[in-house]
């Protein structure tokens, strides 16, 4: 199931449940729908990858392409 992107702007009410990054694998992959007008618009439009990692500059991401997605994300996290 695709996640939503997050903006407050949205009006949408669904998150996705996180409860520690620390239980996600490095990299944690999530694909959220892109940035686009209304809810049907959104369906029918190629995915968004964001990937979250402690090391961004190290992350490969070519093995997680696919071929038809709209974007690739890397969010580096501060590790504590």
């Amino acid at each position: 199931m695709a996640s939503q992107r997050a903006d407050a702007a949205s009006g949408s009410h669904q998150a996705d449940r996180v409860v520690r990054l620390a239980a996600l694998s490095d990299p944690a992959l999530v694909l959220s729908y892109g940035l686009v007008d209304d809810a049907p618009t959104a369906v029918a439009s190629p995915l968004c990858l964001n990937m979250f990692t402690a090391d961004a500059r190290s992350l490969d991401v070519r093995p997680y392409r696919g071929v038809a997605l709209a974007d690739t994300v890397v969010h580096e996290l501060k590790v504590a």
